[in-house]
């Protein structure tokens, strides 16, 4: 763990030794699909607990992760532009290259789920009158799900924004692209990405079954399945704020992403139902 993420340890802690979360018996298994991505790529092979197990992004696709908007941003100056860019969607992101030669940011992850969670940092209260709203598409832009009249009344807070059993399953290997937005400042603030449902083999899922949830999340990590990881954590944080086994495995889990200046801020964020 980093000094920064030490620090925070110890702000959050209200003890003077502070746990330290082991994954005992987690295989060093991969999806059968997806190879772990190596070299320089941003989030690669990250540590997850002091077990030594690790969040392995995947490669992408040939073409490289698409195109997406991690965090959120104004149009205009004043007061309200740092907390509306301060929008976060919790997914890892890259640095791509286009054909044009052009940079932009990739963000895609992957799940095992067929009705997966999504989250999100809000950092300013979501009321009935602005209600934010939640939209994903298939890979031909249709509407596969929309969630309107979102609201958040804790500020700031971090949601999951589930796609229910009613929803058509996503298929394995589809890509399906996200949007969420919010008004902040009078403004339509929002971030956007993609997903894309993997298949675990027998051997992994067995795994799975057979683990506590923490050690599960340890696996879809290890197997670079993001969303299933951070849903678990994220449940268990939500469910039980105070586990310091669970705050330790989600600070170190979100290390993944670039969080800048509001990374502190965000991982000490309760996690809010969204109502």
């Amino acid at each position: 763990m980093n000094t920064k993420m030490s620090k925070m340890w110890m702000q959050s802690a209200a003890i003077a030794a502070a746990a330290v979360l082991v994954f005992a018996g987690v295989p060093a298994a991969r999806a059968e699909r997806y190879e772990s991505a190596g070299g320089d790529a941003p989030g690669a092979d990250r540590a997850i607990g002091g077990g030594g197990h690790r969040y392995r992004a995947p490669l992408p696709p040939e073409a490289g992760a698409p195109a997406g908007r991690p965090s959120g941003g104004a149009s205009r100056g004043g007061a309200d532009v740092r907390i509306c860019q301060s929008l976060t969607a919790l997914v890892p992101s890259t640095r791509e290259v286009g054909r044009n030669g052009r940079e932009y940011r990739g963000v895609w992850a992957l799940t095992a789920a067929a009705h997966p969670t999504l989250w999100f940092y809000i950092p300013y209260a979501v009321t009935s009158d602005e209600p934010a709203e939640f939209v994903l598409f298939d890979d031909r832009r249709r509407i596969i799900y929309r969630k309107q009249d979102i609201v958040l009344s804790n500020e700031p807070g971090i949601v999951g924004i589930s796609i229910p059993e009613s929803t058509p399953e996503l298929e394995v290997g589809r890509m399906y692209r996200w949007n969420f937005q919010t008004r902040c400042g009078g403004e339509i603030v929002f971030v956007e990405g993609w997903i894309q449902r993997a298949e675990l083999d027998s051997e992994i899922t067995a795994e799975i079954d057979r683990a506590r949830p923490l050690e599960q999340a340890a696996i879809y990590a290890e197997n670079g399945i993001w969303h299933d990881a951070l849903t678990l954590l994220g449940n268990l944080r939500r469910d039980d704020p105070d586990n310091l086994d669970v705050l330790e495995a989600w600070m170190e889990l979100l290390e993944v992403l670039d969080l800048g200046e509001d990374e502190e801020e965000i991982v000490l964020t309760p996690i809010t139902p969204a109502e």
